[in-house]
């Protein structure tokens, strides 16, 4: 059985995130919590902020899928306006 080059990049680059997230986590947890506390938070943020709109009559949604979750842990409520923005970009 024969691996292709693209395959064994993705494979050693996914071992080398698994290694990364590791040595975080042990040596460093509260970055790891205030991710998660961070992207629960945005995705209640967004959950509540589409009803907003959508009570006001506006038609600009984003989704709570992987995006909003990443976009609200890593950046914040920054994070969120941008997907907004994106949202209402779309949509013009």
């Amino acid at each position: 059985m024969e691996i292709s080059q693209g395959t064994g990049i993705l494979i050693a680059g996914a071992v080398c995130l698994l290694v990364f997230l590791f040595v975080l986590i042990r040596s460093r947890p509260h970055l790891l919590v205030n991710f998660l506390f961070r992207s629960v938070f945005g995705l209640i943020g967004i959950w509540l902020t589409n009803g907003l709109l959508e009570a006001v009559g506006l038609s600009v949604r984003v989704g709570l899928g992987a995006a909003g979750f990443l976009a609200g842990g890593i950046l914040g409520i920054p994070g969120l306006a941008l997907l907004y923005a994106v949202a209402f970009c779309a949509s013009l």
